[in-house]
């Protein structure tokens, strides 16, 4: 017995030097994921507000949508209007007509969803790239993009109301692709 507690005791000051160290090295790995690549708020802020100018005076939705995904980029991961840039721009080019654009940048912004933690924005913007696909005739797309609101429609960090209005959209895009 007393080999084994003295081993233990050996030991105690390097687990108690990790168990000191880990919630640091934690912190600072969040801390270096935001901004994890060169930003320029101040561009990005420009380019939005010329998106939005944009809109306001012209018709040339996929010019504005082609600056709020420029504004996108600049922007730390972190911001939230990387997800609402995104998302707009996707809208945009629906409306310009250029689906398949529409929904690679409605998936992207699913995707910075995710990153960030915001389950609800991602699978509401997995939903909207199903809707888009089966809108434009791509079965397989729509259903993998469903597939993914789904899976996050599971999530606890979600309300059941929540939950259950996701899995209504997702069963309206379902009936999308059945063609009903």
């Amino acid at each position: 017995m007393a080999g084994r507690a003295l081993a233990w005791h050996a030991g105690a000051p390097l687990l108690f030097m990790i168990a000191l160290i880990a919630p640091v090295s934690a912190e600072a790995a969040q801390l270096s994921t935001c901004p994890d690549r060169p930003t320029d708020v101040v561009r990005a802020e420009a380019m939005y507000a010329e998106a939005h100018d944009l809109l306001r005076r012209s018709d040339d939705l996929e010019h504005a949508a082609r600056l709020l995904e420029r504004s996108a980029v600049l922007r730390p991961r972190c911001d939230g209007r990387v997800f609402d840039s995104l998302r707009m721009a996707a809208r945009l080019y629906q409306y310009a007509g250029d689906m398949d654009q529409a929904r690679a940048t409605m998936l992207r912004a699913a995707e910075h969803g995710v990153w960030t933690g915001n389950v609800l924005a991602a699978a509401h913007a997995f939903v909207d790239a199903a809707s888009l696909a089966a809108e434009d005739g791509d079965p397989l797309a729509a259903n993998v993009a469903a597939d993914r609101a789904d899976l996050l429609s599971s999530s606890p960090l979600l309300s059941p109301v929540q939950r259950m209005y996701i899995r209504g959209r997702i069963d309206t895009v379902a009936q999308l692709r059945a063609g009903g």
